[in-house]
């Protein structure tokens, strides 16, 4: 796996000059995923788990999933396909708590490359989708570079605040 990344760092660095602070130390972190706290899946089949690589090219639904830094809720980051670089994302989140759905709740997003020190290139806002219990769409939301990115929720709901965290690969 270590062979794995240092050759992908090194494929990066020739192909992809923007990269060029990952190429100049060396960092094998910036083309490694993050923590091992989510599952990501394409569909209904798990295709990697957060210390993979998200397969890239596929126009199937992707999901990921975790709890709350304080397990007070459950989320379900969907897309339309997996998140790729360059245009807007149409994903939601489903959010819940003891397996019932979360209405009403305030919404925070942020995200960004830990490896890069930057956070998204844009500003995504949350919409509540009317209809259905729990799930709000986040409109907005782009990936400017292939790597390792974080997107967190603030959630303030039922009279408690948390966190959900994704870490994945685009």
């Amino acid at each position: 796996m270590l062979l794995q990344n240092k050759l992908l760092t090194i494929s990066l660095c020739i192909f992809m000059p923007s990269l060029m602070t990952a190429c100049q130390s060396g960092s094998p972190e910036s083309t490694q995923s993050a923590k091992e706290t989510s599952e990501i899946a394409v569909t209904d089949k798990v295709i990697a788990s957060s210390s993979d690589s998200v397969k890239q090219g596929t126009a199937q639904a992707w999901t990921i999933s975790t709890k709350s830094k304080n397990n007070h809720f459950d989320g379900i980051l969907e897309c339309q396909q997996a998140p790729s670089v360059g245009d807007f994302q149409n994903c939601q989140l489903q959010l819940s708590q003891s397996e019932n759905p979360v209405d009403d709740a305030s919404l925070a997003i942020d995200g960004g490359m830990k490896a890069h020190g930057h956070g998204l290139p844009t500003q995504p806002k949350m919409l509540a989708v009317e209809g259905q219990a729990g799930v709000y769409k986040i409109d907005g939301l782009k990936f400017s570079m292939p790597g390792a990115w974080t997107v967190g929720f603030l959630i303030k709901a039922n009279g408690v605040n948390d966190q959900l965290i994704f870490d994945f690969i685009v």
